[in-house]
């Protein structure tokens, strides 16, 4: 056991995220209708527990419409469609399946795509694809399982791994707990800050990237507490976020 005193719900959460407590999650049928978006003839099933990846729309059977494409086409727009999951692994979104194998892992290009990640202004897709990383009169329209950044890496204990092998100051009193998923948060690189803080519509969203689940097993979980990080010798309060 991880923790020495009872473990509160929002830690339950944590555990079942990290995989170190499991469940059946229950099986939802879920429909979706977008004039922007054309789906498959099929339904399709996905679970709602916070321990699951999220699934991609093209693996969900949503793909834009021709009626979408063909107007970017007339503006000479080239779009792509892709995928960060919540390992912050990068895919497009045809990719059949999604996993280490099939994702990219050139650094050069993480670093190139994910700096140039800003919310969705463009006025196409802003509804099913939230992010976008620009590269002149292509336009990567990108769709994040939770945020964007997410940091996967920890060296000397001091700098936090992301993107391909961009490195940030770890901040050990700035970690954020989501009190719905159970997800633990840090605050985004400094050059990504004013970048991802806002939405498309210009409202402020948490500056915050995603820990891998596998860094906070492997580097944090027996460090936090339902309300503390200790780190070092000193201990530090966790915020909470929805």
């Amino acid at each position: 056991m991880l923790f020495s005193r009872p473990i509160p719900s929002v830690i339950a959460r944590v555990h079942r995220h990290l995989g170190l407590i499991t469940r059946t999650p229950p099986l939802s049928i879920t429909t979706f209708t977008s004039p922007a978006f054309s789906i498959r003839p099929r339904h399709f099933i996905h679970t709602n527990g916070d321990e699951h990846d999220p699934i991609s729309l093209h693996d969900r059977g949503i793909n834009p419409s021709p009626a979408t494409l063909s107007l970017l086409a007339s503006k000479s727009i080239r779009p792509y469609f892709y995928f960060i999951d919540i390992h912050g692994q990068v895919f497009l979104q045809e990719t059949t399946p999604k996993n280490f194998t099939s994702c990219y892992k050139d650094p050069k290009f993480l670093n190139f795509f994910l700096t140039r990640i800003r919310p969705n202004t463009t006025g196409y897709l802003g509804g099913e694809y939230r992010w976008q990383s620009a590269c002149a009169k292509e336009i990567n329209f990108v769709e994040a399982a939770d945020t964007p950044i997410v940091f996967h890496g920890l060296i000397d204990n001091e700098q936090l791994v992301w993107a391909g092998n961009l490195q940030t100051p770890f901040q050990p009193d700035k970690l954020s707990v989501s009190l719905s998923t159970g997800r633990i948060y840090h605050p985004l690189p400094p050059v990504m800050v004013q970048a991802c803080s806002s939405d498309k519509d210009g409202n402020p969203l948490p500056p915050l990237g995603l820990l891998k689940s596998s860094l906070v097993l492997t580097e944090f979980a027996t460090l936090l507490d339902h309300d503390s990080f200790t780190w070092q010798g000193k201990q530090f309060p966790v915020h909470h976020v929805p």
